[in-house]
């Protein structure tokens, strides 16, 4: 049996890329199943977030560049441009690289908490999806151990770090004062909704939340005691906007020229 992390992440892949290759939940099963079938993998795994995707496989005579031709297929684009950005590691590399990434040390905001849940919740999903076997649980048993271990053990947990954190601390190096800022949320996801409460904690003056499906606004402006808009009234909102950050699955900016 041999294992392999084929993958692309911030250091290897520019943003516009990394967009075109990510996963969003509701594909992961059928992705699975495919890629499974396609490349011949009995245990697969992927790990997609907004700063990395990596397929996770174990099997005999794994072929990585069938792996990465699938990626590029699946996603519809230049497998060229793809293979270029990739990054192929094997054996104890892989197993390294998975303790890292789950640890935080990988991050692109070092030491960030989320990645550990997102770590999970591949592996769940691969379990889910009848593409998890003994030796991916293994390596994710271990990875958990270790990353538990780093939290616990070094100074990387002292301070709360995510790139929602980081967010509003650059906001608040901006302004002097927050209390009086009124703050534009574009989506409604998990990182929409640590931005939130993050500055629902530094107490701005107005939170408000722009979604594409109102139920999801409503529901998160709710929780920080904010405002619920949808896509079309981003435009009036902005006048009064201090702060905008956005954060959504879409394939092209919300917000542009005109």
């Amino acid at each position: 049996m041999s294992l392999f992390i084929i993958g692309i992440n911030h250091t290897s892949a520019p943003l516009k890329l990394r967009e075109k290759v990510a996963f969003g939940p509701e594909q992961l099963d059928g992705a699975l199943c495919d890629l499974s079938m396609q490349a011949g993998l009995r245990e697969v795994a992927i790990l997609s977030t907004c700063n990395r995707t990596e397929v996770i496989a174990s099997g005999e005579n794994i072929q990585t560049l069938k792996i990465t031709e699938w990626l590029a297929e699946y996603h519809q684009v230049n497998s060229v441009e793809l293979e270029s950005s990739t990054y192929v590691l094997s054996e104890k590399d892989a197993v390294l690289h998975s303790m890292r990434v789950a640890s935080g040390l990988d991050s692109m905001v070092v030491g960030e908490p989320q990645i550990l849940g997102q770590f999970k919740d591949c592996f769940d999903q691969a379990r889910k999806s009848g593409t998890l076997g003994g030796e991916l649980d293994h390596l994710s048993q271990i990875s958990f151990r270790v990353a538990k271990k780093v939290r616990s053990e070094t100074a990387i947990g002292e301070n709360s770090v995510s790139v929602a954190s980081t967010a509003v601390m650059l906001a608040q190096q901006l302004f002097s004062d927050l209390s009086g800022c009124n703050v534009l949320i574009i989506g409604a996801g998990e990182t929409s909704k640590l931005v939130s409460r993050h500055f629902m904690s530094a107490d701005v003056k107005r939170i408000t939340i722009a979604n594409r499906n109102m139920e999801n606004a409503v529901s998160l402006a709710s929780e920080v005691d904010g405002f619920a808009i949808d896509l079309q009234s981003i435009s009036s909102s902005l006048p009064d906007t201090d702060i905008v950050v956005s954060s959504t699955s879409a394939p092209l900016p919300i917000l542009g020229k005109g």
